[in-house]
């Protein structure tokens, strides 16, 4: 998906910074805590706790928005649930597809929901 860049906004950081960016955390190795901007890759943050963690990305996404309009570059915009109908075409190898529709006969559901259920599965484990 093509994604959306405002050209040379004349924005304030604060609107910037109200914007619903796509913000991660995950624990890491070392019992720590590290935490981005989806939509934006140089915004990232470690910390000791989740609290502080995303604290310190609140502090890197101001930097990043102070720089990007000082230096009048262009910002990624948030992606927006909205934009998304749902839908897309997906070309998998013909064992996969074999499979899911078998299994989507076993459980007398159609190898849509089958594929919904597996996606979702697999998601929430990422979580």
């Amino acid at each position: 998906m093509k994604r959306t860049i405002e050209k040379k906004s004349n924005k304030s950081i604060e609107s910037y910074m109200a914007m619903p960016y796509t913000k991660t955390l995950t624990k890491t190795n070392l019992g720590t805590y590290f935490a981005k901007v989806m939509e934006i890759p140089d915004c990232i943050a470690e910390g000791e706790t989740p609290e502080e963690t995303f604290e310190l990305l609140e502090i890197s996404l101001k930097y990043y928005f102070t720089d990007a309009i000082a230096n009048e570059k262009n910002i990624p915009t948030p992606l927006e649930v909205e934009k998304y109908s749902g839908r897309f075409v997906v070309r998998l190898a013909p064992a996969v597809h074999y499979q899911l529709a078998k299994n989507a006969l076993k459980k007398d559901t159609s190898l849509n929901q089958e594929v919904a259920e597996a996606i979702d599965s697999y998601l929430m484990q990422k979580v």
